[in-house]
C-alpha cells in the first residue's frame, strides 16, 4: 500500500496542479485539493504509515527551501539595493506577526506565545510565486530595481521568518530563552551555524574545480551535506543552527554554484513540491475548517491588510512611484511553501494550538496563493513604469 500511496500522490498532485495551472491558478493549490481527496477526510487512500513519514519529508523540503533562497540571492544586487531591501524583509513580517497575536489572543482565545507562533508561520512571503513572475518582468522594459527587491527581499523574508518561528517553538515547549547564558547559546548557535556554512561552501568551490568529478556527483554531495548539517544540531554537543548552516551555504555558492545547480534543483524541487502540498492537504482537518472558516478568513485578512501597510511603510523612501509601490505590495500577499513545511511542526510538537494553527496556515495558502497570483498578474503592465528612473510621486 505504501507504493501504491506513493504512486497516487504523485500522480493526483501533478494532475491536479496542472488543471489548477490551465484555469491561471498556482499549481500548489492543485496539489492540497489532491491531498485532501486522497486523505483521511475523504477517500483515505494514503497508507499510514506513509504520512507518518511526513514530518522527515517536511523537513527535507524546508532544507531545500533555504538552500533555493540562498542560491536565488544575488549579494551585490542586494548591496546595491541598499536599506530598502532591510527594510522589505523585516517590517512587512513583524507587522504581520504583530496582528496575528493581538488577532490570535483577543479572538483565538490564544497565549500570546502561540499566537505569536500562528504569526510566524503565516508572515513568509512565497518566492516561488513571486520568483517566476519577477524573472519574467526583468525581460520586460519596466524598471529593473522592482524585481530585484522583490527576489531579494521575497527570499530573506523567508530566512528570517523561519528563525522567528524556530525560536518561538522552543519558547511554546518551554524551553526559555529567558536567562543571559540561554540567550548566547542563541547567539552563538547563530554565529555557529553562518560560519559553519561559509567554510563548506569554500570546500564545494574547491570540488568545483575538479573537473575530473562529474557534476551530477558534485548535486549528489552537496544534497547529501544539506541534510547532514540541517540535522547535525541535534547531535553536536554546542550550540548550532543547521538552517542558518544551509542558508549561508547557499548564499555563499550562489555565485560559483548557481547556474550548475538551477536546472538540477528544479527537477528536485518538483518532485518535493507535489510531496509536500499534497501531505498539507491529506493533513487538514475539514471538520475545523467547516465550523470555523468565516472566523479564520477574517483573521486572515485583517492581518494581511497590516502587512500590507507595513509594505508601504517599508518603501517609503524608496525612489519608486506610488503605483510600483502599490505593485510591491501586491506582491508580498502569497503565501505557499513555508507554510506548507511549518505549518504542521506545531501540531507535531503536541502543542494543543498545532491543529488550529496548521488550519489557518493551510487556508491562508488557498486564499492568498491565488490572489496574490492574480494581482501581480492582471495589473502589472498598468502599475509598473518603464521608466528605470523613477520619481517619488506620480
Amino acid at each position: 500500500m505504501i507504493l501504491m500511496s506513493f504512486g497516487l500522490i504523485l500522480i493526483g498532485g501533478l494532475i491536479l496542479g496542472k488543471i489548477s495551472s490551465l484555469v491561471k491558478l498556482p499549481p500548489i493549490l492543485g496539489m492540497i485539493i489532491a491531498g485532501i481527496i486522497l486523505g483521511p477526510s475523504t477517500l483515505n487512500w494514503i497508507d499510514p504509515s506513509l504520512l507518518e513519514l511526513s514530518p522527515t519529508l517536511k523537513k527535507l523540503a524546508l532544507f531545500i527551501i533555504l538552500l533555493r533562497a540562498g542560491l536565488s540571492l544575488n549579494v551585490h544586487e542586494i548591496r546595491h539595493l541598499g536599506v530598502t531591501t532591510l527594510y522589505l524583509t523585516i517590517i512587512p513580517a513583524l507587522f504581520e506577526i504583530a496582528a496575528y497575536t493581538f488577532l490570535g489572543y483577543t479572538i483565538l482565545s490564544l497565549s500570546l506565545l502561540e499566537a505569536a507562533l500562528l504569526g510566524s508561520v503565516i508572515a513568509a512571503v512565497s518566492p516561488a510565486i513571486i520568483v517566476p513572475r519577477m524573472i519574467d518582468i526583468l525581460t520586460k522594459p519596466y524598471n529593473p530595481k522592482i524585481p530585484q527587491l522583490l527576489i531579494s527581499a521575497s527570499s530573506l523574508d523567508d530566512i528570517l521568518v523561519i528563525i522567528i518561528f524556530t525560536s518561538l517553538l522552543s519558547l511554546n515547549l518551554g524551553e526559555s530563552l529567558a536567562t543571559s547564558q540561554e540567550i548566547s547559546h542563541l547567539l552563538f548557535s547563530i554565529v555557529y551555524g553562518i560560519l559553519a556554512g561559509w567554510g563548506i561552501s569554500m570546500l564545494f568551490n574547491t570540488v568545483n574545480k575538479h573537473r575530473f568529478i562529474h557534476q551530477q556527483t558534485k548535486f549528489i554531495l552537496l544534497l547529501a551535506t544539506v541534510a547532514i548539517i540541517g540535522t547535525a544540531e541535534y547531535l553536536l554537543p554546542f550550540a548550532f543552527s543547521g538552517l542558518l548552516a544551509i542558508m549561508s551555504l547557499g548564499i555563499t555558492l550562489s555565485q560559483q554554484w548557481k547556474e550548475h545547480t538551477k536546472n538540477t534543483f528544479q527537477s528536485l524541487w518538483k518532485v518535493a513540491e507535489i510531496w509536500l502540498f499534497v501531505l498539507v492537504g491529506a493533513q487538514l482537518s475539514l471538520t475545523s475548517l467547516v465550523n470555523h472558516s468565516f472566523i479564520f478568513i477574517l483573521i486572515i485578512i485583517a492581518a494581511l491588510f497590516i502587512r500590507l501597510l507595513g509594505v508601504f511603510l517599508a518603501l517609503r523612501r524608496a525612489d519608486f512611484t506610488n503605483k510600483e509601490k502599490l505593485y510591491c505590495a501586491f506582491s508580498y500577499i502569497p503565501k505557499a511553501t513555508v507554510q506548507a513545511s511549518i505549518g504542521s511542526l506545531a501540531l507535531e510538537a503536541g502543542l494543543i494550538a498545532g491543529e488550529l494553527i496548521l488550519t489557518i496556515a493551510i487556508l491562508a495558502i488557498l486564499i492568498t496563493a491565488p490572489l496574490g497570483a492574480f494581482l501581480m498578474d492582471t495589473f502589472r503592465d498598468s502599475l509598473l513604469s518603464s521608466d528605470t528612473t523613477p520619481t517619488k510621486s506620480e
